[in-house]
């Protein structure tokens, strides 16, 4: 029994110092998703949050690999409370999201909408629109963690540099046009030429 006991215990031992190796370790490792958002003022980067909030990351991922953010504007900019974009082009036409698979329902992240928080936005029954659209808070903005009458709003990142980029965007001349509100006067100015994902371990 001794016998068994100590060649148990080292056996053990063993696969805890494999698995301190570099070549084991990696497959241990969360793996970090940065999303990087190429501007008319340069880039930005976002931290995703792929290991707490999966679903909802994956259905962002999911529209943004269709190419559907490539060539679009931020189309709705209020100074001070977000900077909002997705699915919108420099004439201020809706693109659609093309063969986009989601669930009926997502979940709730809970996360709060800090300064620099990255944000997704849903209907009012937690569901997917036909093109998934997405904001910056440039305040914080903690009355939008509540369900508004038409859409959620669900957090799924945060701005890790760029938004002294976005700051500035924010300050480009707005107004009205095709029935939209605080919409860039220059769409060129708040351009949103593509984006693409980086993972690392």
């Amino acid at each position: 029994m001794m016998y068994r006991f100590f060649l148990y215990t080292s056996l053990f031992l063993a696969q805890i110092n494999i698995l301190q190796e570099p070549c084991f370790a990696l497959f241990f490792q969360k793996t970090e998703q940065t999303l990087n958002i190429e501007t008319a003022r340069g880039n930005v980067k976002v931290q995703l949050y792929n290991s707490q909030q999966h679903e909802l990351v994956q259905y962002f991922l999911d529209a943004m690999q269709t190419g559907v953010y490539a060539g679009t504007i931020f189309h709705r900019i209020i100074e001070g409370f977000i900077i909002q974009g997705g699915c919108y082009n420099s004439q201020f036409q809706l693109k659609e999201t093309p063969h986009l698979k989601v669930s009926s329902s997502l979940p709730h992240s809970n996360l709060p909408h800090q300064y620099g928080s990255f944000a997704i936005i849903l209907d009012k029954n937690h569901k997917p629109l036909s093109c998934p659209q997405y904001f910056i808070n440039l305040s914080q903005n903690l009355d939008l963690n509540k369900s508004g009458d038409d859409f959620e709003f669900e957090v799924i990142g945060n701005v890790t540099s760029g938004m002294d980029l976005l700051e500035k965007i924010s300050h480009t001349k707005i107004g009205q046009r095709e029935n939209m509100h605080q919409v860039p006067f220059y769409p060129q100015e708040a351009a949103v030429k593509k984006m693409s994902l980086f993972v690392s371990k």
